[in-house]
């Protein structure tokens, strides 16, 4: 009767501790997670909010400055061998332009990082609605080093419109 009771008793510990662990993973699990934990590594280095100017190209044009903040978010991206959701880490940014008082010069922007290069690529797909000029879209593209990004400002119909300066002040 002991070793019954042992035996239970040693059963009941195991399954305990195997459903605390929860499902197990395989292989493509596994390598999920750590390209997963790779992107938010490379992202984190860019992450923020950054402020600075753009200098528009023409003898008339002023400079004007902006905002730009860069976060991480999870997307989904499927479900796992263990019938699970899956997500994956998304660099997501948004920008505004600081010498308005209205959002119709702010929008989100998709972001692209290349962690080898350092090379980041913004973009608006559309301008923020209630915007008079259609669907002007916007580009904004560069390269991070310590806390900087530095590059041009371009808009699709009509090519490279300036240059960009950020800096970042928080993270």
């Amino acid at each position: 009767m002991r070793t019954l009771g042992k035996l239970l008793l040693s059963i009941f510990i195991l399954l305990t501790l195997l459903s605390a662990c929860g499902p197990l993973k395989d292989e493509n699990d596994l390598e999920r997670i750590n390209n997963n934990n790779e992107l938010r590594a490379a992202y984190g280095q860019v992450t923020g909010t950054y402020q600075g100017t753009v200098t528009p190209y023409g003898i008339n044009s002023n400079t004007y400055p902006i905002e730009v903040k860069l976060y991480i978010i999870d997307v989904q991206d499927g479900v796992s061998s263990t019938g699970e959701l899956q997500t994956r880490p998304e660099l997501r940014g948004y920008y505004r332009r600081l010498d308005t008082r209205d959002d119709l010069l702010a929008t989100s922007l998709g972001v692209a990082f290349n962690k080898n290069t350092y090379d980041l690529t913004m973009t608006a797909s559309k301008q923020s609605t209630g915007s008079t000029r259609g669907d002007t879209y916007l580009s904004l593209t560069g390269k991070f080093s310590a806390g900087t990004i530095e590059g041009t400002s371009n808009y699709v119909q009509i090519g490279e419109t300036g240059r960009l300066t950020l800096n970042r002040i928080s993270q």
